[in-house]
């Protein structure tokens, strides 16, 4: 949930990346929701929108995550 995140520096962006790949790699799942325009732009220009999964709210991306796939 990244409703009260206003930016990320190039270092959080890589936070999420090692964050997801440990998470896939155990078999996981990671979703990210809620994120302002500036975040999202940050990550659409990194190429990162293709790696997440991405929700405009929390509760979907909770959805998503208690799905059985």
């Amino acid at each position: 949930d990244f409703s009260k995140t206003e930016y990320i520096s190039s270092v959080g962006v890589r936070v999420l990346l090692g964050a997801s790949r440990t998470i896939k790699a155990g078999g996981g799942k990671i979703a990210l929701s809620s994120l302002c325009h500036q975040v999202l732009n940050i990550l659409e220009i990194a190429g990162f929108t293709k790696i997440f999964t991405i929700y405009e709210t929390r509760d979907k991306a909770i959805r998503h995550m208690k799905r059985k796939d």
